[in-house]
């Protein structure tokens, strides 16, 4: 997405690695949000960081400068001692800068009239699905690219500034003048290193122990051959630091040389690299600049106890500090931004409308942001989201992380990691399951409710990491647990095994629904068909059995007592069941004991016959992973029109909301729940007015899988123009605090678009787009590979390409149009195949059936790896 004037006003787009921390580059061309130091940071700014480009055209022209950033809004920097000025606001700027956000990509073009160059901006982090490793490294990366428009010979110096930040734990005060204050601060050393290729800027303190939360290290680095640089800025009084920068630089392109010792307590130094170069006429050079970070001891800063644990950060163990970092990054930069480029370059020409790539590939950065962090260990781990200094709802909880598609796609080895922690920590003797862990492992669990639909989940999730992957150890060392957790849940929530979850269901929402319902519901049927697939696979048969059977009566009964003709709806409240539920030894929570006791709450918190957007979330997960259908199709697109025809509003004007507000006045979005046929209780359920991102998306991915392609867009682009860069920032959907997971909902788009289905268990992809089918394109990926698929028809032929990117992948089947008869269909079309070849080599193959579609069997399993192409050609007769 290209973003211009207004529209970059709210922009901040996060640069860094998974569990390390972020910097963003603002639409104006500014480092902001510096949440490199163990917590969310929002509106942290490093003094005097920024960068400075100095043009001279010949001897007899004076040099123009600018700061490599255009003006933001007033309101935005506006202090009590005016505009705050040090982001160099008081030094001459560029005119435009013209954002394009193409995560993880961000490219800025720095358009000023009076500049006889052209300058651009690219900055990124490595992000290469499948590989952790080095999608988790602490730098962010700069490629400035600059081109003369001239005939004649330009002289250019970019400058790079930055602070010493090390010791300050993200806070940093000012007072009057030029005096930036943190007590932590103090002992901090700047020193230039050279290291073969490298040289720059290396930034530490002595003032911490290494095993402090407070150690750490910052470089600023490049490869740039022909430079200068200082350590340190003059450390003078009043406004002389950045005076003296600027005399000596806008004069002669370069920086004066000082050297101080270590700094004075709660103080520290700014220092700059400046990279020289001559461009002839028409061409141009890159120029590149690395800020790197180590900050190795994540301490619990959330924990209540005056001892706050700490532990290491996953990428420590990888490195020694900000120095190594850079070294590592420039040691294999050329194949880091290679591999990078081809994930950008395959997901972003995806066959996709614009704002469905940009919903996808803006929340990916949700992975990178200090929403989540990574354990010594490995484990992925996660708060819901974060406020501007700290997590927001910790214990990478259940059933948020219910909608979270992008990172089992992506980084699927990290979501196994969750599992396993999950079942290993979370899960009491009896089978019932803690939905937020608890830090450090092996910590006392949180003694509440389990989330009904978290536990549920979970289950799904597990079935949909087998069908990823294929791996039956993972399988295997789960499985037990899978059966100890179904135990608790008939012995809990369905004691007569009728496929009816009653009683006290936690969720979502932070309330407790009390009567069966098909948000719950679906999640129980989902887990119930994914246990009994498992089971059959493992030669479980008794356990296959008993929950096909439960499955079987839980379908009869909601479509029967649910369905109200137009959507599901919430059964009637046994207020006799909610009494006998007080055998179980938790507290409950004043509102339902009151409740229960029918003081004056009565219908507290529920949605009785509300229309529910979230009434068949189990089915859309079911979609995702090829379980087919939980209730009768008829009765689900019914539902499905429902929601959209009640919950979907154009705009905001007459809509009441006492609760938190995502979306107003003239806006589009997606509301939880409404009451079209009345029945709306008094207090209903937190929530239910709002819009959630992450439930927009599931919902538009729901009724794309169901046909109603329309209505699905409809809602992404409604969602989107409200992050559309003036009112909101892209990268950052909020709902309990920034980046909120919920939002990784998004990569179910590609999905659903797509008709990706996948099974490696059996060595079998498939693909069924529901647009664009003539000439369609789509990024795929599976546990141990990501690639490209294509399909053009030509004439009376179907071309149809699937390469391999990056990975390598066994396999012997390939669906194609697996949801409906689309290539295959009933009248003849494209019903031969002609011929089937990998690189270039035919290969041999026929066709079988395979749930009501035809799949193409080869004789031989196929391995694929990296830079392999298939190419299967379809005739009509």
């Amino acid at each position: 997405m290209i973003y211009k004037k207004k529209y970059t006003n709210q922009i901040a787009f996060p640069i860094g690695g998974i569990g390390t921390g972020t910097i963003s580059i603002s639409g104006k061309g500014e480092l902001t949000d510096w949440e490199i130091f163990n917590h969310p940071g929002k509106g942290n700014i490093l003094p005097y960081t920024f960068f400075v480009l100095r043009i001279k055209q010949d001897d007899l022209s004076p040099p123009i400068i600018k700061v490599l950033q255009s003006t933001p809004p007033i309101y935005q920097r506006n202090t009590e001692f005016g505009i705050r000025r040090d982001t160099g606001l008081g030094l001459p700027h560029i005119e435009i800068c013209e954002f394009k956000g193409e995560y993880p990509f961000a490219l800025i073009n720095f358009i000023d009239k009076s500049i006889p160059v052209k300058v651009t901006m690219e900055a990124y982090n490595p992000f290469i699905p499948m590989n952790d490793l080095d999608s988790g490294i602490p730098i962010a990366i700069f490629n400035f690219y600059i081109s003369n428009k001239t005939n004649k010979k330009v002289k250019i110096s970019l400058g790079a500034n930055l602070y010493n930040a090390v010791g300050c734990g993200g806070y940093i005060s000012t007072e009057y003048g030029s005096f930036y204050k943190c007590s932590y601060l103090g002992k901090n050393v700047n020193k230039f290193v050279r290291n073969n290729d490298i040289a720059g800027i290396f930034m530490y303190s002595l003032k911490h122990a290494k095993n402090s939360p407070l150690f750490g290290s910052m470089a600023i680095t490049t490869t740039w051959k022909n430079i200068n640089y200082t350590t340190h800025w003059l450390k003078g009084t009043f406004y002389d630091s950045l005076q003296s920068f600027w005399n000596k630089f806008s004069v002669t392109g370069s920086v004066k040389k000082k050297e101080y010792g270590p700094s004075d307590d709660g103080e520290s130094y700014v220092c700059s690299i400046v990279l020289n170069a001559e461009i002839e006429p028409g061409k141009t050079v890159k120029l590149p600049i690395f800020i790197s970070w180590y900050f190795p001891n994540f301490i619990k800063y959330w924990h209540r106890e005056k001892n706050k644990p700490v532990w290491k950060n996953y990428y420590a163990k990888f490195y020694k500090d900000a120095f190594d970092v850079a070294k590592y990054v420039v040691k294999n930069i050329d194949r880091l931004y290679k591999e990078t480029k081809i994930f950008h370059d395959t997901l972003f020409n995806s066959s996709l409308p614009d704002y469905v790539l940009d919903a996808i590939s803006s929340q990916m950065s949700i992975i990178k942001s200090t929403s989540c962090i990574r354990l010594s260990d490995g484990t992925f781990y996660s708060f819901e989201g974060c406020s501007n200094e700290s997590g927001c709802c910790e214990g990478s909880c259940a059933h948020v992380y219910n909608y979270v598609q992008t990172l089992a796609f992506l980084f699927p080895n990290l979501q196994r990691t969750m599992h396993i922690a999950n079942y290993k920590y979370n899960m009491f003797s009896n089978g019932k399951m803690c939905f937020r862990l608890q830090l450090p492992l092996g910590s006392k669990k949180w003694n509440f409710y389990s989330a009904c639909d978290g536990q549920l989940g979970d289950i799904m999730e597990i079935y949909r990491e087998w069908k990823l992957s294929g791996n039956e150890n993972f399988l295997k060392k789960l499985w037990n647990k899978i059966k100890k957790s179904l135990g608790y849940i008939w012995k809990e929530w369905d004691i007569n095994k009728d496929g009816v979850i009653e009683g006290i269901q936690h969720n979502t929402y932070d309330i407790e629904f009390i009567s069966p319902n098909t948000m719950i519901g679906s999640w129980y049927l989902g887990s119930l068909k994914a246990s009994e697939k498992i089971a059959l696979y493992l030669g479980d048969n008794k356990i296959a059995e008993k929950c096909r059977q439960i499955f079987e009566k839980g379908k009869k009964w909601m479509d029967d007592n649910l369905f109200n003709g137009e959507y599901y709806v919430q059964y009637k409240i046994n207020r006799n069941l909610l009494k006998s539920k007080f055998r179980d030894k938790m507290k409950y929570t004043d509102w339902l004991k009151d409740f229960i006791k029918n003081k004056g709450n009565k219908h507290k918190y529920q949605f009785l016959t509300g229309c529910l957007s979230d009434q068949l979330i189990g089915q859309w997960f079911s979609h995702i992973v090829g379980l087919g259908y939980l209730f009768d199709r008829k009765k689900i697109k019914k539902a499905l029109e429902s929601i959209y025809k009640y919950n979907f509003r154009t705009n905001f004007k007459t809509h009441v909301n006492c609760q938190r507000i995502y979306a107003i006045d003239n806006e589009k979005g997606l509301i939880l729940c409404s009451w079209p046929k009345g029945g709306k209780p008094q207090f209903p359920f937190p929530y239910c007015d709002e819009v959630w991102s992450g439930t927009e998306y599931q919902v538009a991915a729901h009724l794309i899988y169901e046909g109603y392609i329309k209505e699905g867009l409809s809602i992404i682009k409604g969602l989107r123009e409200r992050y559309d860069g003036y009112k909101r920032n892209p990268y950052n959907e909020i709902e309990c605090g920034n980046h909120y997971v919920r939002s990784m909902a998004s990569w179910s788009l590609l999905i659903a678009l797509s008709g990706f289905y996948f099974d490696l268990p059996n060595k079998l992809i498939g693909f069924d787009p529901k647009i664009n089918k003539d000439n369609f394109q789509t990024f795929w990926s599976v546990d141990s590979c990501w690639g490209n698929y294509y399909q053009k028809k030509i004439g009376h032929l179907m071309k149809i390409i699937l390469e391999i990117k990056y990975g390598n992948l066994l396999l012997e089947k390939l669906i194609l149009g697996h949801y409906n008869d689309d290539i295959f269909n009933n009248d003849g079309q494209f019903i031969k195949l002609n011929t089937a070849k990998i690189n270039n080599k035919n290969i041999y193959f026929y066709i079988e059936e395979y749930s009501n579609s035809k799949l193409i069997k080869f004789e031989k399993v196929i391995s694929f790896n990296s830079g392999d192409k298939l190419e299967i050609t379809l005739i009509n007769e």
